[in-house]
């Protein structure tokens, strides 16, 4: 068969592919895993701390979410009376469970209680005080329980806020029981519950005598 030259070309990379295996030390190779081995180890000492700076930030933006929440928004931090702001920042969110039917507008009532629970829980801890001033979350949740299932009226809006705040700022009894025998969020919660729930009852009570 003839055979065809083959191009100077081919024969110069030959000749290049050639010399660098000759140059190539299998030597090296261990070092040079090793020195990749190395590398890789160093990068995975370094993930934990990278992980902690994450998961602590993850952690400090909870810790500023309970506590917005917790306070209204930042409203429980007014120097003065943050009670009774609380308590008016909640008059929106009375409108709105007002608008609702009564099944529907209890299971928010409800929900919203069990989650202030929670939320003003896991604000004690952080604030690491019993029933910190400005946790307002339980005052927003005595008003709704105040005004539940009343006309959204001016008549009613004040009556119902005003006699709520008497409760709670009074605390006749049980209020005062509760709010110094029972710890943590359900105690920060429940006193202000029952507040509503007498400030919802003298109200009806005067409708029904009026």
């Amino acid at each position: 068969m003839k055979q065809w030259p083959r191009p100077a070309r081919m024969d110069a990379l030959k000749g290049r592919f050639n010399d660098m295996a000759c140059r190539f030390s299998w030597e090296r190779l261990p070092a040079a895993i090793d020195l990749s081995l190395c590398d890789l180890n160093l990068r995975l000492e370094a993930a934990p701390t990278n992980l902690t700076g994450v998961r602590q930030q993850v952690i400090d933006f909870k810790q500023k979410a309970i506590i917005f929440l917790a306070t209204g928004g930042w409203i429980g931090f007014s120097p003065v009376a943050p009670g009774t702001f609380g308590s008016l920042a909640a008059l929106p969110l009375c409108l709105l469970i007002s608008s609702m039917r009564i099944g529907p507008a209890l299971i928010v009532v409800v929900a919203l209680i069990m989650v202030s629970t929670w939320i003003a829980h896991a604000a004690e801890k952080i604030e690491a005080q019993k029933d910190p001033s400005q946790v307002v979350l339980d005052e927003i949740c005595g008003m709704a329980i105040a005004l539940f299932a009343l006309p959204f009226t001016p008549f009613f809006i004040i009556g119902g806020f005003a006699l709520f705040r008497v409760f709670d700022i009074l605390k006749p009894f049980p209020i005062q029981w509760v709010d110094k025998k029972v710890p943590g969020g359900l105690g920060i919660m429940l006193d202000d519950i029952v507040a509503g729930i007498f400030a919802n009852g003298v109200m009806r009570v005067g409708i029904y005598l009026l």
